[in-house]
């Protein structure tokens, strides 16, 4: 599978693919494609809805999580109580789109929707690629993913949204991208595309 052609495809990158995503409770964005005769399911970034004047992102999963980020706390707060709550989203998602595509070959994500992706794996046997995303899969959970699982990053992105490691990791394998000179000033498609495209296959 060419990953720059999946990557343009499935984030809009193709000119045609950006308008077709569909959303849901905290902005939460998916869409269906097929690449190469593999059924895709898609989940985007959630950077809509900004507003300059607080810095927050106004009902979107990133104001969710970023309320929720610090765990554990053993009274059912923090993180574990934002994934608790976008995880009926996902499996509306991933119903709604599943009498159309029969099954899922794939699924993947950018940012917080790669977030969203590996949080599939906790129902679905599809693989899994992710760009971008934080490592959400807890250290605790002795079940891992029925798919195989690709996490692709770049060494120079700081900006990568951070939960505590010794809570979550990234199972399966990870691709780590070249880096440039300098941090990674804005975490966007357009610096992950790059790097992909250098990318010697």
């Amino acid at each position: 599978m060419n990953l720059l052609k999946l990557f343009d495809i499935a984030l809009g990158y193709d000119g045609v693919g950006w308008g077709n995503w569909k959303t849901y409770d905290y902005d939460v964005q998916v869409k269906f494609i097929t690449f190469e005769d593999k059924k895709i399911l898609v989940f985007q970034g959630t950077n809509i809805d900004y507003n300059p004047t607080t810095g927050m992102f106004k009902g979107s999963l990133k104001d969710l999580l970023i309320d929720a980020q610090f765990w554990p706390n053993f009274k059912s707060k923090g993180f574990p109580t934002g994934l608790s709550k976008i995880l009926p989203i996902l499996e509306k998602a991933y119903d709604d789109f599943f009498p159309v595509s029969g099954s899922y070959d794939l699924i993947m994500g950018w940012s917080l929707g790669g977030m969203c992706a590996m949080e599939c794996a906790r129902f679905s046997n599809a693989n899994i690629i992710t760009f971008g995303a934080p490592p959400i899969w807890p250290q605790f959970l002795k079940e891992k993913p029925k798919g195989n699982v690709l996490h692709v990053i770049r060494e120079d992105d700081g900006l990568i949204p951070f939960y505590p490691s010794f809570c979550y990791n990234r199972p399966g394998s990870i691709l780590t991208l070249g880096s440039g000179p300098k941090k990674m000033k804005n975490h966007t498609t357009a610096n992950y595309r790059g790097a992909i495209e250098s990318l010697p296959f």
